[in-house]
């Protein structure tokens, strides 16, 4: 699985946070839904809306968080990226990240 962030020890709660995962293919055709989706370390689920992005030469969907509560708890995540049109339906690879809480150190 691939570590969808780049900061080594990303804390929660935190505002203009981009999380970026590598699809490998082009998503810019999902019309109807492109999100990345989570399932938090209480098994909470959900998603974020997503945005495709090209980074170098990766190819994948960033979402960048907008409030304190995006990232809201303490511990491993699992993200994965839906992409969605008319015709088809994706699910990309799940990637998991590790976030600490901000009076928390490694």
């Amino acid at each position: 699985m691939a570590n969808p962030c780049t900061t080594f020890y990303p804390k929660t709660n935190q505002v203009g946070f981009e999380i970026f995962i590598e699809t490998g293919y082009d998503v810019t055709g999902a019309t109807t839904t492109l999100a990345i989706r989570y399932t938090k370390p209480d098994k909470t689920t959900g998603q974020f809306p997503a945005t495709a992005k090209t980074v170098g030469s990766k190819i994948g969907c960033s979402y960048v968080t907008v409030t304190s509560n995006d990232i809201d708890v303490a511990g491993k995540w699992t993200f994965q990226v839906f992409a969605e049109s008319p015709t088809y339906a994706l699910y990309g690879n799940k990637a998991k990240q590790e976030f600490v809480s901000p009076m928390t150190y490694p």
